[in-house]
């Protein structure tokens, strides 16, 4: 036994010294083909060590959890393939058109097979051009009237008229002189319109680009695209027909080039399609610690090409990389030098082949064999995949364990309470608030957190229903919220909670709409009972100490010391004024008093401000006592620890910030930025900062889900409790504001939007744009809207998305649902607008 092991190991030994050599030689030819291989060839040009690829490696998406993935955002991305490509029929469209607000579109439609928008008799829309060149226009429209003619004007100069038909009919203008980079705003103004307003229905739009400009082949016509301009001139000369659409498919059913496909290579994958010369342009705020990961392939020889552009540093090609063969090849992308800025991400691609090779892969793909469910595959190139990812596993929201749900629910609205009066959030702020300060210290705080609205009524009709106020409707002095506007009251006490209501505001009554869903409600501004913290908290205590032996409760309090008329005891105001005041203002600031300045009746000096915030201030500390004094007592009876505890304002107040004061006329950060504090242990953190923006219309489903009831149907907001577990996908990281029809907006002409994105924030207004870059420049004091481009268009695109769907579940999902619920008008008696003057609301 012993001998026939020895020979089989010298018989081992003796074959690897003879295999040896010939084993070195394979290696070193292996070695020779990887350096001689297609991803090393001459031309293809990569990012230096930013980029990894090559299907021998390990995915790049290992070890990475996604942040943002680009084909879920396909309907914000722009497309190119000879020019610009507007679909209006889809939520393509509202990145151009501000989501219809004031430009004359209505909500797409579905009709006879064909997604359209309706327009009015003007109709406008704005891109940005990075590129320029443009030399050309071209639309699909039918009218909804006869006789209709059609003019196109760019910066209010017409650039041609045409006569459009009652059918689809593709009509193109020829620019007089070609445009180049920059901002450009076109309108469509028709002759006539229906008794509806309505002037025609559009189903696409291009703005076609000369050859020689960025992004690589997206600017050279294809095959198909000239086809498509050579039938738009038959279609235009007959008058019209059913064929106009671009690229001109046989049966009209998908009459653009669609953004995301399944395509198979060496296996399937849903992609951006890229064989035929597109490019897609993202506008996006870049996440920090991020990469962009895609797959990238092709049949034929193709080109793939990324780059990148922000504010501050010019486009710059970050991958170029040539593939063939029918299979798929990773990449990785290091976004580092990118992050926490708007940036432009281009995908382009270029076929390389000669026609007389496309056509010869195009006859030997359509011999071959293809699986049924993708014979009807039409590209052969393609972006798979692409994402935003960050290193490491994502982490992943706690279910809410229904044992630890929240008896109850104590909500209180600060009325009129700016967030930078309160410490945890501006720690350089000297007003003392020592409740708030042990609040947050035990709470879940937001440090972006906004209101929806600067005035009250649209504001709380927006934290109670869930809906912002463009849906919702109850924005005018006599406005109502409607009985279809299901209430946050309403659907907990519709599951067993009981519900008490104590409100000093008398816009929040029942001649609004309010007083629904309430087992006990009380308004005391209606009801002339003094509307003081200290007789607020002491009903509310009364109130909870009999109620919760019976039950689940609700307590909403709506409290108003910060409001006008600013007056406290002497003790509070001296906290913040020295000395004696002999001005112009007397004992407090009175609702009569803001009027006045406000219409420059009277001047106030710098003593007169110094004491007219103080004033202010005093009421902040004066409220935040008796604030603690009711968390006390709720602590003392072990009710507390029970308790969902909220604290937020329904808005902010400007104190001459801009030279003004009051609030409802603007959408600065004093008017819409709110404090929002959250306390439950048994779920939420304690101490913990949350800075991922956040809305007040989300507060409804956030309740919701902490004690266990369902959301209200149909609701705009999401809940936050994934953003408490820095879960929230930054994909849906924007909040809106919406400047109404307050009383003192209707005497100044004033309507607005406003949206944040990231860092910026941008305002339009009857004016026109201001963005403001709020990192540096927290106060909005210098406009960057001429200067930075690239974060405009971003901001631009998300609010066109957002008014278009304001249904955040439903942004990217798919869905363009959207509603207005017409609110009914409120009687306002003779005593009602009493106290409403005194608050300093004029009708």
């Amino acid at each position: 036994m012993f001998f026939t092991d020895f020979h089989k190991r010298i018989t081992v030994l003796l074959l690897f010294l003879f295999l040896a050599p010939a084993l070195s030689c394979e290696k070193r030819d292996d070695s020779e083909k990887k350096k001689s291989s297609p991803s090393s060839e001459a031309g293809d040009k990569a990012s230096g060590d930013q980029t990894k690829e090559g299907t021998a490696q390990k995915s790049p998406r290992e070890h990475r959890h996604t942040l943002r993935s680009l084909l879920k955002e396909a309907p914000r991305a722009e497309l190119r393939q000879n020019g610009l490509v507007i679909n209006l029929g889809t939520r393509d469209a509202h990145k151009y058109t501000l989501g219809g607000w004031r430009t004359g579109w209505l909500h797409p439609e579905s009709k006879e097979g064909v997604n359209f928008s309706p327009c009015a008799a003007k109709a406008d829309m704005e891109f940005y051009e990075p590129w320029g060149n443009i030399s050309k226009v071209t639309a699909r429209v039918r009218s909804v009237v006869p006789g209709q003619a059609l003019t196109l004007v760019h910066r209010n100069k017409a650039m041609g008229k045409k006569t459009i038909p009652d059918k689809w009919a593709t009509v193109s203008f020829a620019l007089p002189t070609t445009l180049e980079k920059g901002t450009h705003r076109f309108s469509l103004r028709f002759s006539k319109r229906d008794k509806k307003g309505r002037a025609a229905e559009v189903d696409w739009i291009r703005f076609h680009t000369k050859p020689g400009k960025s992004p690589k082949s997206a600017d050279s016509e294809s095959a198909d695209s000239k086809s498509s301009d050579s039938k738009s001139s038959d279609s235009e000369s007959s008058g019209g027909n059913d064929q106009g659409s671009s690229p001109p498919p046989a049966d009209n059913k998908k009459p653009l080039p669609e953004k995301v496909a399944n395509i198979v290579l060496d296996r399937p994958m849903r992609s951006l399609p890229a064989a035929d010369g597109r490019a897609y342009i993202y506008y996006m705020d870049i996440p920090k610690n991020s990469s962009l990961v895609f797959d990238y392939g092709s049949k034929t020889q193709t080109t793939f090409n990324v780059s990148l552009a922000s504010d501050d540093k010019k486009e710059k090609t970050v991958f170029e990389k040539t593939a063939k063969g029918g299979k798929w090849n990773s990449a990785e992308i290091n976004l580092s030098e990118w992050a926490g800025k708007p940036a432009r991400l281009v995908f382009s691609s270029d076929s390389t082949e000669s026609d007389s090779t496309k056509s010869d892969s195009a006859k030997s793909d359509s011999t071959e064999k293809k699986p049924a469910d993708t014979a009807k595959q039409e590209h052969v190139a393609g972006w798979g995949e692409p994402e935003i990812m960050r290193k490491g596993k994502r982490k992943q929201t706690p279910a809410i364990s229904p044992a630890k749900r929240a008896r109850n629910v104590v909500y209180i609205v600060i009325d009129t309470a700016r967030q930078d009066v309160y410490s945890p959030f501006a720690p350089e702020n000297k007003v003392k608030v020592p409740a708030m300060q042990a609040l947050s210290k035990e709470s879940v705080w937001f440090t972006d957190a906004y209101a929806n609205s600067p005035w009250t009524k649209p504001s709380t009709a927006t934290l109670l229903s869930s809906l912002y106020a463009a849906t919702h409707d109850a924005v005018g002095y006599r406005s109502m919220l409607s009985d279809e506007v299901p209430i946050l009251s309403e659907q907990l006490q519709k599951h067993g909670f009981k519900t008490g209501g104590l409100v000093a505001n008398a816009f929040v009554s029942k001649s609004f709409g309010f007083e629904r869903g309430w087992d006990h409600f009380v308004n005391y501004a209606r009801e002339d009972i003094p509307t003081e913290a200290e007789v607020l908290y002491r009903d509310a205590w009364k109130w909870v100490e009999k109620t919760a032996p019976t039950g689940r409760f609700f307590l909403y309090m709506q409290t108003m010391d910060p409001h006008v008329p600013y007056a406290v005891p002497q003790k509070y105001l001296s906290m913040y004024f020295d000395g004696e005041y002999n001005g112009k203002l007397g004992d407090a600031v009175t609702g009569k008093d803001t009027k006045d300045f406000q219409a420059k009746r009277i001047t106030l000096d710098e003593r007169d401000k110094l004491y007219t915030k103080a004033l202010y201030k005093g009421e902040i500390t004066y409220h935040d006592h008796y604030m603690g004094e009711f968390i006390k007592k709720l602590k003392k009876n072990g009710l507390l620890e029970d308790t969902l505890f909220i604290v937020s304002t329904d808005h902010g107040e400007e104190l001459f910030d801009r030279e003004d004061l009051g609030h409802g006329h603007s959408l600065y950060e004093e008017q819409i930025k709110s404090p929002l504090v959250m306390r439950y242990p048994k779920l939420l953190p304690k101490n913990h900062r949350v800075t991922s923006l956040a809305e007040l219309v989300d507060l409804p489903p956030t309740i919701l889900d902490l004690v266990g009831v369902p959301h209200i149907p149909n609701t705009e907001g999401t809940s936050l409790w994934s953003a408490i577990h820095g879960d929230q996908p930054s994909e849906s990281s924007y909040v809106i504001s919406e400047l109404t029809r307050h009383p003192r907006t209707v005497r100044l002409k004033r309507k607005g939007k406003a949206v944040r994105v990231g860092r910026y924030k941008l305002h339009l207004h009857q004016k026109g744009a201001s963005l403001y870059d709020l990192q540096k420049d927290p106060k909005e004091k210098v406009n960057l809207s001429e200067s930075k481009k690239v974060a405009l268009r971003t901001c631009k695109i998300m609010l066109g998305e957002g008014l278009a769907i304001p249904n955040k579940s439903h942004r990217l999902a798919g869905k363009v649902m959207k509603r207005k619920i017409k609110a009914p008008s409120g009687k306002v008696d003779p005593e009602l607008k009493r106290q409403l003057e005194a608050l300093a609301y004029t009708n």
